[in-house]
């Protein structure tokens, strides 16, 4: 297998068993309105991206085994890359390992923002929600901190997540998130492929190319 596919299993288990809210209001001023408009379906709606890639909204409950297996699929990233470090040129574990530090701290990023500020955009949320998003983010934070014990040149700093914050687009709290039914997810005219689904978190809601990615 090429470092190009062990990179997209790898991509794949930050995004699969994630849990994300994006609202509304990320889009108000910042001149993407009519861009958000194809995407309105997971626009306001708790969105759960499932082990085979594909998103869906509503009942949550159904999902959350899965959800808490999330530190399993990052504990067989880790044995991957130390598999990895094992067989590959050093230039080229290098490069990915570089490649994969990128992706996690958008994902730490964002899940340690819903975790800390999602509550004030969405007051109405059910009151159990909370813990689950403080476990997705404690998983991403506890997976980084274990990378950088087995990678010394592995380094996740507080400065990554400050990049990714400055990047961001401000949310209005004078305009918190109306709350919405949950309903079973209907996808949009134009079918989301994974990739577009990546292009459009990374860019549109938190101003990121998906070039550095």
């Amino acid at each position: 297998m090429g470092t190009d596919a062990i990179f997209e299993e790898l991509k794949a288990n930050l995004k699969n068993r994630f849990l994300f809210y994006i609202p509304s209001g990320a889009f108000k001023s910042s001149g993407i309105e009519e861009q958000a408009k194809a995407f309105d379906l997971i626009m306001d709606q708790l969105i759960i991206v499932l082990p085979n890639g594909d998103i869906k909204s509503g009942d949550y409950s159904i999902h959350i085994l899965e959800i808490l297996e999330k530190p399993t699929n990052l504990k067989h990233n880790l044995f991957r890359l130390l598999d990895c470090k094992a067989n590959l040129t050093p230039p080229q574990f290098e490069f990915l390992l570089g490649q994969y530090e990128n992706t996690l701290n958008f994902y730490t990023f964002v899940s340690n923002w819903m975790n800390e500020h999602l509550q004030e955009y969405w007051p109405e949320m059910e009151k159990v929600l909370p813990f689950y998003f403080k476990f997705q983010a404690d998983t991403f934070k506890e997976h980084a901190e274990a990378l950088n014990n087995h990678f010394p040149k592995f380094q996740f700093k507080k400065e990554a997540l400050k990049r990714f914050s400055e990047k961001v687009i401000n949310l209005s709290k004078k305009d918190p998130v109306v709350k919405t039914e949950n309903k079973t997810f209907a996808k949009p005219s134009k079918e989301m492929t994974n990739e577009e689904i990546d292009a459009y978190l990374l860019q549109t809601v938190f101003n990121i190319d998906k070039r550095h990615f």
